[in-house]
């Protein structure tokens, strides 16, 4: 489908005057000029156009640029978008609204969480998009709400009696004390186990590399790296051994202070410093299971090389240390976090509870 049909489309609703589409950013962007109703014209658009083809942002304008010779300015067009919604956020007493607004961000590459009553497709989402959403939902509150729900369920606080009603425990596991040695998770336990049998073992390290170009500063790169593992407790927690009251041993982690991060300068070929690096263990009792080298390939060509323990980390946990490093960097804040890196009591579970509150894994955020 052309977007002339999807303009064609638009026009055919009786309060738009004028219309125009493109695609910007991979996604469709329609303009238009008229007095349509947000959700009047999402329905005109939803009943008339594969979900695929509807716009997933709409910029009214006061009217259309046009060229010289009269036909509408593409390249004039603005690039920012204005929601439908257009309402001031509101703030969330809800925790479980305030942190589905979070994740609709993060999903849609928002700059500030959405409103309640946002609409997920009239910011830019779409069927994909919604499906990465639930995924996400899932992993966060552990329940699992059908794509068919979530498509018809497109605001935050729809989404949030869906969650509601997928719960199956009576009350929030409380965040854990952090002036005791707590438990590990599971998985946590699983990969402690495995370096006890293996000690040095270099199995688990994984490396994570950026490519820098242009002028940089490194010691506000530095800076911004010791802010992440500020935030996020399990980039610096040690695991040790306790005896626990009936004198059996019982391991635990530590949470320690934040401490500024060592980035160590190499001038060695990139390939020698991967070597190195991945050649050489974490201690897990002595904790510091980050590890960073800068990598100088030229005046304005360096690569920021990340080594993690696994127990600390996963795939979708390194997108999220990329995305806060870069808006640290930059000089924003990343979207606040609430989230703890252990759980209590061992062993539990509960749905419907942010799984920051429940898991070790520090992808659901820190303390910043």
């Amino acid at each position: 489908m052309e977007p002339g049909e999807i303009e064609a489309t638009l026009l055919r609703h009786r309060a738009v005057r004028a219309a125009a589409v493109t695609a910007r950013d991979g996604r469709l962007t329609a303009y238009l000029t008229g007095t349509a109703d947000p959700a009047d014209l999402r329905s005109h658009l939803r009943a008339q156009l594969p979900a695929p083809m509807v716009p997933g942002r709409i910029v009214v304008l006061d009217r259309l640029p046009l060229n010289a010779s009269g036909k509408v300015d593409y390249a004039a067009l603005p690039a920012q978008d204005v929601a439908l919604a257009g309402h001031d956020r509101p703030s969330f007493r809800d925790p479980v609204r305030e942190r589905i607004a979070e994740i609709w961000a993060e999903v849609l590459g928002l700059a500030a969480p959405a409103g309640d009553h946002d609409d997920f497709f009239a910011m830019g989402g779409h069927s994909l998009l919604m499906t990465r959403l639930g995924m996400r939902l899932r992993r966060e509150f552990g329940v699992e709400i059908p794509l068919r729900d979530l498509l018809t369920a497109g605001t935050v606080a729809r989404q949030a009696a869906l969650v509601a009603a997928g719960e199956d425990a009576p009350a929030p596991i409380p965040a854990a004390r952090r002036d005791r040695p707590l438990p590990l998770s599971p998985g946590q336990r699983r990969l402690w186990f495995l370096d006890r049998m293996e000690p040095g073992s270099t199995q688990y390290v994984v490396p994570l590399l950026l490519r820098l170009s242009g002028p940089l500063d490194a010691d506000r790169l530095a800076r911004a790296l010791a802010e992440v593992v500020r935030r996020h407790e399990v980039l610096r927690t040690r695991y040790d051994v306790a005896v626990t009251a009936d004198g059996d041993p019982e391991p635990v982690q530590i949470v320690m202070p934040a401490a500024p991060v060592p980035l160590r300068r190499a001038g060695a070929p990139l390939a020698t410093v991967l070597a190195e690096e991945l050649g050489h263990p974490f201690d897990l009792a002595a904790g510091h299971i980050l590890r960073a080298v800068l990598v100088a390939e030229g005046p304005r060509r360096h690569v920021l090389a990340l080594f993690v323990h696994h127990i600390a980390c996963d795939g979708w946990s390194l997108e999220l240390l990329v995305r806060e490093l870069g808006a640290l960097y930059a000089g924003s804040h990343p979207l606040r976090r609430r989230s703890s890196s252990a759980t209590s009591p061992r062993g539990s579970t509960a749905r419907g509870v942010p799984a920051g509150h429940r898991t070790s894994c520090w992808r659901s955020g820190g303390n910043g």
